[in-house]
């Protein structure tokens, strides 16, 4: 029987609802299609850039005011860094300071690039939307007139991972190596810009994965379907899993199973944006 299967109405809930993730992909008219903002999450819209300047600090420069309306924090590898709260019309910032729509971190709150950043923003103390390193990584993605996968990298956090396309599942390219020389396999890396050799082609009928790795654990996913962060990822497997007994040929639902550890799976199921990653998960 299907593993992940555990009645009509589950079933259904877990593999058809709408994708929730912050970044999607549109068609585009030609022989292209690119990655562009999702209008279900905003918050990647609030931020024109994230950089590290020279002195280490973190320098957010944010598009448009509308991060004036939430409590927004910094965390660096999981830990609270800075932060801002206040009303809309005076902003107070905490262990950094706030120009006009930049946010730069104090000098003794410094980042490098191994090290992982998140912004969180709230209102009314509860978290409504985040933005991490990954989804701010990769600026579009398109098939030029060789059927050839382009990908364009939006600034050098890529070059700390390890780097594989795969298309319809299948391994096609990849990028590997130290951060100060990447090496790129069946495929060019020019500065910012990727590119597949000219016998690994794609069309628009193609499903891709952009996978990310970090010392063999994956940090994210980029497809046609969204992003998937891989603590998403990770999170909608093990809840998964836990509903069924791993020491059991035939995987049954644990006999102490409820209604709520369904409804958790299915609620992190439903924020992995990967089409060929949820169908791994529920099958």
């Amino acid at each position: 029987m299907k593993k992940k299967i555990l009645n009509i109405t589950t079933a259904t809930a877990i593999l058809f609802s709408g994708p929730m993730g912050m970044i999607s992909i549109n068609s585009k008219a030609g022989h292209a299609y690119e990655v562009t903002q999702n209008a279900v999450n905003n918050f990647q819209k609030m931020i024109d850039s994230v950089s590290i300047d020279t002195g280490g600090k973190l320098n957010v420069i944010f598009a448009n005011d509308d991060f004036k309306d939430y409590t927004v924090t910094i965390n660096k590898n999981g830990a609270y860094l800075a932060g801002m709260d206040g009303p809309a019309t005076k902003k107070v910032p905490w262990y950094s300071t706030l120009e006009d729509r930049t946010w730069i971190t104090n000098a003794d709150r410094t980042f490098t690039a191994d090290d992982e950043y998140e912004i969180v923003f709230r209102q009314e103390g509860v978290v409504v939307g985040s933005v991490n390193i990954m989804d701010l990584m990769i600026d579009s993605v398109t098939i030029d007139a060789d059927n050839r996968l382009n990908v364009k990298f939006l600034n050098e956090n890529f070059k700390k991972y390890t780097i594989v396309v795969n298309k319809n599942g299948v391994y096609q390219a990849g990028i590997d190596g130290p951060v100060t020389k990447k090496q790129a396999w069946y495929s060019t890396l020019t500065d910012k810009t990727w590119v597949t050799n000219a016998d690994r082609t794609f069309t628009t009928d193609d499903a891709y994965q952009i996978v990310l790795t970090l010392d063999g654990e994956i940090k994210g996913i980029f497809s046609k379907d969204g992003f998937t962060d891989g603590k998403v990822l990770k999170n909608a497997k093990d809840a998964v899993n836990g509903l069924f007994t791993a020491d059991n040929p035939a995987n049954d639902i644990k006999v102490n199973l409820t209604q709520a550890n369904i409804d958790n799976a299915t609620t992190l199921l439903n924020l992995v944006t990967d089409a060929t990653e949820k169908k791994e998960i529920t099958n």
